[in-house]
């Protein structure tokens, strides 16, 4: 007998007697091994689900030194960063994660060489480019799908993610800046059709980002509304700080709700750098409403490196302190002298003398005029960035982007 005839004439699932008692192995083919990958990281996000983060941010550091590792060039590991962004997105999404925050540039990265600056300038173009393919349904017939864009039209179709770009955009390069504000503008027009509701899930790309740089862009708009009479001095507390920043949902119009979507609970860093590098300051401090602060976590691996292990052992660290502090909250634990709980003592405050509905209306008003210049400040940008890609329409011989020679009026002008 021959060896095909022998395999022919082996016993199956189908023709054994005791079938019950045969293991139908899997043949490990690449289709089967990604199969058994996805499910087994279903399993695992569906345990830690309860207790994820509702915002979670990465500062994306490492890409130079993993190249330095493998003996490539110090610009060879930021198209592999970038891929990891969107994988790494992706395994957020897949999580139940409603915002992702991401460090791709920061403004002192401009002090870099200009070959390097250059090199990144070229890889955000290509990357913006494909972001803005991908929202708007186009697909280059002669282009090879990779798996940055499959997995991109995954995040878009299937999560239905919405992308923003934020930062200081004007120092960015014309033509970047020109995807970054239509990719922008692109997400305008899903949050004014309301179809902001159907998609919750952001993903924010911090591009010339600096916290200092937008805790002072959010004091010239709060005073350009103290200026023309949109705010009262008493309507400026640290929720209109919060609902003003640039990682906040436009979806929201509560400003309580937007205020809430700044809030990062989860910082992650990559290469174990123990810095922040003057990302997110405002909205890594404690939270005014709960008095939460973010858990930060700083991970070995270079950021091409991360994994999804990598990224478990982050969610079931923030998990497990989750659960504590929800076990701590649900616990009586009160003063015997005066009663009051020890934890969340500044929202059951007991007003002595003063009427609590005359509080309640004082507040709600409050919240409505700040709802309203959030609205307005909204609008403002809006028209900014329209009166920007429509200027910015004019070409040169060569065919590059030009800024036009007079300047755009910003919505709040600084004196």
């Amino acid at each position: 007998m021959s060896a095909s005839e022998a395999v022919r004439e082996a016993p199956t699932l189908k023709h054994c007697r005791h079938r019950e008692h045969w293991l139908a192995l899997p043949s490990f083919s690449e289709n089967s091994v990604r199969y058994t990958m996805d499910w087994m990281r279903r399993q695992l996000f569906g345990l830690l689900r309860a207790y994820l983060p509702r915002h979670v941010a990465f500062i994306m550091d490492g890409n130079r030194r993993w190249a330095r590792q493998h003996r490539l060039e110090p610009y060879a590991g930021h198209p592999r960063g970038s891929s990891k962004l969107i994988q790494t997105a992706q395994w957020c999404f897949d999580a139940g994660i409603q915002y992702v925050s991401v460090f791709a540039f920061a403004v002192e990265n401009f002090k870099r060489s200009e070959d390097e600056v250059a090199a990144l300038m070229a890889l955000a173009e290509s990357r913006f480019e494909l972001i803005l393919r991908a929202l708007r349904g186009e697909v280059l017939e002669s282009a090879p799908v990779d798996v940055d864009t499959q997995r991109l039209g995954k995040l878009l179709h299937q999560h239905g993610v919405r992308i923003r770009i934020v930062g200081a955009l004007s120092m960015l390069p014309v033509r970047v800046r020109c995807l970054a504000e239509e990719i922008n503008a692109f997400d305008d027009e899903v949050v004014t059709s309301r179809l902001g509701a159907e998609n919750r899930c952001l993903l924010n790309i911090c591009v010339a980002y600096s916290g200092r740089e937008e805790m002072e862009k959010v004091m010239e708009q709060v005073r350009c509304g103290i200026r023309k009479e949109m705010l009262r001095p008493v309507d400026v507390d640290a929720t209109l700080f919060s609902a003003l920043m640039w990682n906040s949902d436009p979806a929201w119009n509560n400003a309580l709700e937007r205020a809430y979507s700044a809030q990062v609970d989860l910082l992650v860093r990559t290469s174990a750098e123990p810095r922040l590098s003057d990302f997110l300051l405002w909205q890594l401090s404690a939270c005014e409403t709960c008095g939460r602060e973010a858990q930060l976590e700083f991970v070995d691996a270079m950021w091409p490196a991360f994994g999804l292990w990598d990224l478990l052992v982050v969610l079931g660290r923030y998990a497990h302190a989750e659960r504590n502090r929800r076990a701590l909250q649900s616990a009586d634990l009160r003063c015997q002298t005066c009663g009051r709980h020890l934890l969340h003592h500044s929202l059951e405050r007991d007003y002595v003398g003063t009427n609590s509905t005359h509080l309640l209306d004082r507040s709600g008003a409050l919240r409505r005029r700040q709802s309203a210049f959030i609205q307005w400040s909204d609008a403002c940008s809006r028209l900014e960035r329209k009166e920007f890609l429509a200027r910015s329409q004019y070409r040169d011989g060569a065919g590059d982007l030009q800024l036009p020679r007079t300047p755009i009026s910003a919505p709040c002008p600084s004196e």
